[in-house]
């Protein structure tokens, strides 16, 4: 009896390891992408913060609110509006950097130059 039993484990345990070699593949695409979902949930939660868009909860800097923008109607919205506001800023900053910097160095030296 107990080389039966031996024989049947013996043969599960293939069975086993033949399911888990043709599953495992499948199984490991479902871990990455529940792992990446995961991910991408936590960043849309930032989203959703009702402080960064309420002008009344917003922290304030005198009588000006830091951040006083319309609610977005979904966290897509607060994302691209966020890519948006990053987007003009890094030009603006960019744009800074290239034509009001150089001009204000250039009048500077003018400046020397004619009374120093």
């Amino acid at each position: 009896a107990s080389t039966i039993s031996s024989v049947d484990e013996e043969s599960t345990q293939k069975r086993a390891e033949l399911l888990l070699d043709k599953i495992g593949p499948i199984l490991d695409t479902w871990d990455a992408a529940v792992t990446q979902e995961a991910a991408e949930s936590e960043i849309i939660n930032r989203f959703d913060d009702p402080q960064i868009y309420n002008p009344s909860i917003a922290p304030k800097r005198g009588k000006e609110v830091v951040l006083g923008v319309t609610p977005p109607k979904s966290a897509a919205d607060a994302i691209t509006t966020y890519i948006e506001i990053s987007s003009a800023e890094k030009s603006r900053l960019s744009e800074y950097k290239e034509v009001y910097l150089p001009s204000h160095r250039y009048t500077c030296e003018a400046y020397t130059d004619r009374y120093c």
